[in-house]
């Protein structure tokens, strides 16, 4: 089969598309999860210098309080691609299946991030596709109980203090405060 043919396509529905931190499992509409360190999604890492590292800031997983198995591989997770807080799943091919296409697994699962990435800039609310409002996100896991309060005051202490340094970096002439305490109950 040649290379050149499109045999690898998947079809997105608008109905898949979910915006974090709202989020539920499409099986059984379980709400979503963080991960241990009170994220909503989970950053795909390429080890392997494989073509997915040309899409990796839109790869990754998000996990659900269920136990159903989405993906092979990935128990109560679903592997997504990402553009702003707008999510896709994405199911991917495995080597057998690429093997009979005549093509890497890699390459044909980088055209799906590819395609799901350009559907969601296509077909996603514009509002959750231009940016990651981590200060929502971050609020709301330590809410529903997947942050602690002594692990969202460190973020947020980290994020007030990398705001004063920049700007400490870009008015180097203005004399300002170089921390700012955030002045929160003990947790």
């Amino acid at each position: 089969m040649s290379a050149s043919i499109p045999t690898h396509r998947f079809s997105p529905q608008v109905a898949e598309i979910q915006y974090l931190p709202h989020h539920s499992c499409p099986q059984c509409g379980a709400i979503g999860r963080t991960t241990a360190s009170g994220a909503w999604y989970q950053p795909y890492q390429d080890y392997f210098a494989s073509e997915l590292r040309y899409w990796q800031d839109h790869l990754g997983y998000i996990y659900f309080h269920c136990e159903c198995q989405l993906q092979p591989n990935i128990q109560s997770g679903l592997r997504v691609a990402r553009l702003g807080d707008a999510i896709l799943p994405v199911p991917f091919v495995d080597s057998r299946v690429a093997r009979n296409l005549g093509q890497r697994p890699d390459r044909i699962n980088a055209d799906r991030i590819r395609q799901a990435v350009s559907f969601l800039a296509a077909e996603a609310d514009p509002k959750y596709t231009s940016g990651s409002d981590w200060l929502m996100q971050t609020l709301v896991a330590l809410l529903t109980g997947g942050l602690s309060p002594q692990a969202a005051r460190s973020e947020l202490q980290g994020w007030i203090d990398l705001q004063v340094a920049n700007a400490l970096h870009t008015h180097s002439g203005i004399r300002m405060l170089e921390r700012i305490d955030l002045d929160l109950p003990p947790a």
